[in-house]
C-alpha cells in the first residue's frame, strides 16, 4: 500500500524556504525542469508548483513519488515539506490485489447501485457511483468503477491496473492486478505521516468496499 499522489499547500514564504531543498531532492531523482513550475521524472512522473492567491501548492504524481521510493528519498521529501506549516491538501492512497479485474469491478458496480456502500457514515449516493468500460486485449470488458464525487473530501475509484498499464506503455504484466485508490482531503485526515504510512488511514474509509484484514492498523 503506497501513497500514490500528494498536493501539498504552504504560505508562498514557507514554499520559498524549503525550495533549496527540495531542488536538491529533485536533482538526486533526475527530474527534469520543463518550466518553473513543472518537473519531469522519467516518461511520465511530475511534480508542479502551482501559485495561487496566498498560497502555493506543490504536487507529485505517483510515478514520481515512486522515483522518491526508487532512491532511498521519499521520507527526505516529506520532511523538508513537514519543516514549514502546510496542509495536505489531497492523497490518494493505493492499494493492489491480484485478482481479475472484471469481475470484482461488475460485482463492486451491482453491489453499489443496488445496496450501496459507503466511504464515510454516509452511504454513497447512486448519482455519485458510475463506470467507464472498454475492450480487453484478453478477456471481458475492463475499466474503472468510480464511487463518490470528486468533490466531496472522500472518493475512490477502482480499476484494472493491469490494462491500465497495458493502454499507457503496451506493455503486459503478465497476471491480473485490480487497483483499489482513495483520495483524501485534509478535512478528512489527509496528513503527511499518513502519506508516510497510509495503511490504518486507507482501512478506516475503504472498509465496506475491501474486506479489512485483522491485522489491519486502527486509524484514530
Amino acid at each position: 500500500m503506497i501513497c500514490d499522489y500528494l498536493t501539498v499547500t504552504m504560505a508562498p514564504e514557507s514554499e520559498h524556504e524549503i525550495r533549496s531543498e527540495l531542488d536538491k531532492i529533485l536533482f538526486a531523482i533526475g527530474a527534469v525542469s520543463v518550466t518553473d513550475e513543472l518537473f519531469r521524472v522519467g516518461q511520465s512522473g511530475t511534480f508542479r508548483r502551482t501559485a495561487r492567491q496566498g498560497f502555493v501548492a506543490l504536487g507529485a504524481s505517483g510515478m514520481a513519488l515512486q522515483s522518491l521510493r526508487d532512491k532511498s528519498l521519499y521520507e527526505d521529501y516529506l520532511s523538508v515539506l513537514g519543516s514549514v506549516p502546510h496542509r495536505v491538501s489531497k492523497m490518494d492512497i493505493a492499494h493492489d490485489v491480484q485478482k481479475s479485474a472484471p469481475r470484482l469491478l461488475r460485482a463492486i458496480y451491482n453491489r453499489a447501485k443496488k445496496t450501496g456502500v459507503h466511504l464515510t457514515r454516509k452511504k454513497i449516493s447512486p448519482d455519485n457511483i458510475s463506470r467507464i468500460l472498454k475492450p480487453c486485449p484478453w478477456g471481458d470488458d475492463t475499466g474503472t468503477v468510480y464511487l463518490g464525487s470528486r468533490k466531496s473530501e472522500v472518493h475512490c475509484r477502482v480499476y484494472d491496473k493491469r490494462f491500465q498499464i497495458f493502454c499507457s506503455s503496451a506493455i503486459d504484466i503478465g497476471h491480473e492486478l485490480t487497483r483499489y485508490e482513495v483520495s483524501i482531503s485534509f478535512k478528512a485526515g489527509a496528513t503527511l505521516h499518513a502519506a508516510h504510512s497510509p495503511d490504518a488511514l486507507f482501512w478506516h474509509y475503504m472498509g465496506d468496499i475491501l474486506p479489512t484484514p485483522a491485522n489491519a492498523p486502527v486509524y484514530s
